[in-house]
């Protein structure tokens, strides 16, 4: 097997492999505005009313990070490569 081909272990999302949203992640501190704050608590927001499960605010800033801040089917997109809705 090459390595860019995924092991049957990475197809699992974050969310449904770990029982932790901290776990095989690093901390990484970043300064944001008082808009980014209240945007990313408007995402909180979004994601808890998409999906029937605990949100955690750690995966909601992955999330962000990974896709236009702006753009919510990109965020729940994202949230949901991450493993919410993955039972659904």
């Amino acid at each position: 097997m090459s390595e860019t081909e995924p092991t049957a272990e990475q197809d699992i999302p974050h969310r449904v492999r770990y029982d932790s949203p901290q776990e095989d992640r690093s901390a990484l501190t970043i300064y944001v505005s008082d808009e980014d704050k209240q945007r990313l608590r408007e995402l909180v927001d979004l994601a808890e009313s998409e999906f029937d499960e605990k949100v955690y605010e750690t995966d909601v800033q992955v999330a962000a990070l990974r896709c236009d801040f702006s753009d919510d089917e990109a965020f729940l997109d994202e949230m949901r490569g991450i493993g919410y809705g993955y039972f659904d």
